[in-house]
C-alpha cells in the first residue's frame, strides 16, 4: 500500500486508542519523510504513546513466505527494535540503519545496485548475443566484478569527502575524460545496427555534465567529480542539448 492509505487508517477512529502503549511497525514504501509523517500521524493520534518502526523490506512475495528477504530498520527508540526482532527475523535478516528515515535512505543504496547491474545487462544482452558471448561466462566475470563493489564504494566515499578541484586531479582513479571514450565507444556499434543506446547517452550526458561539457576543462578530474551533478546537482546544463545533437562518429 502507500503512504496516504495509512495515514487515512491511522485517522480512523479507535485507531489512535488501541496504539497506546503498543509499537507500530511501518513497511509502507516510501521515502524517507514518509516514514517521518507515518511516525508524526502516530504520535499525534496516540497522544504520543506509541513506538514506531519504520522500515524497508527488500525481497519480492516469496521470499517474504520463505522467511529470506532483508528488513533495514529504523526509530527513533532502538530499544523497540531489539524487542520486536524475534518476530520481523520471520521475515528475514533484520538491520538496524539508525533513527527514522536511514532505513529507507539504506533501502535506496541497497536496492538500486540490483535495477542498476539488471539495467546494465539488459543494455549489453543484444550485443552480447550478436557477438555469442556465453551467458555463463558472463555471470562469472560479473561476480568477479561485483565482489569489487564495497572496497570500491568505501574508496569514493572518502574521494567524495573533498570538492576541491585540486583533489578532484590528484591520484586520479579514472577520469571523467577516459570514462566518456570508454561509454561513447559503442555508440558507432549501436547505430550501425539499429541497437537503443539508452543507458550510454545517459551516461555520456552526466559525464559531459560533470566535465563541464565535451571536453570540458574538469574531463582531466577524477570519476568522483560526477558527485557535482548527482549529489550537488552542478553541471553544464548545454552539454544535454550536445548529448542529443551529437555526431555519432566518435
Amino acid at each position: 500500500t502507500d503512504t496516504a492509505s495509512v495515514l487515512s487508517v491511522l485517522r480512523s477512529q479507535g485507531v489512535g486508542a488501541a496504539l497506546r502503549g503498543r509499537t507500530l511497525v511501518n513497511l509502507t514504501s516510501g521515502n524517507p519523510d514518509d516514514g517521518r509523517r507515518v511516525a508524526e500521524v502516530a504520535a499525534e493520534v496516540s497522544g504520543g504513546e506509541a513506538t514506531v518502526i519504520d522500515g524497508a523490506y527488500c525481497g519480492p512475495p516469496a521470499k517474504v513466505r520463505a522467511g529470506a528477504g532483508q528488513l533495514f530498520l529504523s526509530s527513533d527508540t532502538p530499544a523497540a527494535i531489539e524487542e520486536a526482532r524475534p518476530l520481523l527475523s520471520k521475515l528475514g535478516a533484520v538491520t538496524f540503519a539508525g533513527d527514522l528515515g536511514a532505513s529507507r535512505a539504506l533501502d535506496y543504496a541497497v536496492v538500486d545496485l540490483f535495477f542498476v547491474n539488471v539495467l546494465s545487462f539488459m543494455s549489453n544482452k543484444a550485443t552480447l548475443e550478436r557477438e555469442g558471448v556465453d551467458i555463463k561466462q558472463v555471470c562469472e566475470e560479473a561476480k568477479k566484478r561485483l565482489d569489487t563493489v564495497p572496497a570500491a564504494l568505501e574508496m569514493y566515499n572518502q574521494r567524495m569527502a573533498s570538492r576541491a578541484e585540486a583533489d578532484y586531479r590528484a591520484n586520479t582513479t579514472v577520469t571523467l575524460g577516459t570514462a566518456r571514450s570508454y561509454w561513447a565507444s559503442r555508440l558507432a556499434y549501436n547505430d550501425a545496427r539499429g541497437m537503443p543506446s539508452h543507458l550510454t547517452d545517459f551516461f555520456v550526458q552526466l559525464l559531459d555534465d560533470a566535465a563541464g561539457g565535451r571536453g570540458g576543462p574538469h574531463a582531466d578530474a577524477d570519476l568522483s567529480r560526477l558527485q557535482e551533478v548527482v549529489r550537488y546537482g552542478n553541471g553544464a546544463a548545454a552539454s544535454r542539448e550536445a548529448a542529443s545533437n551529437r555526431q555519432r562518429s566518435e
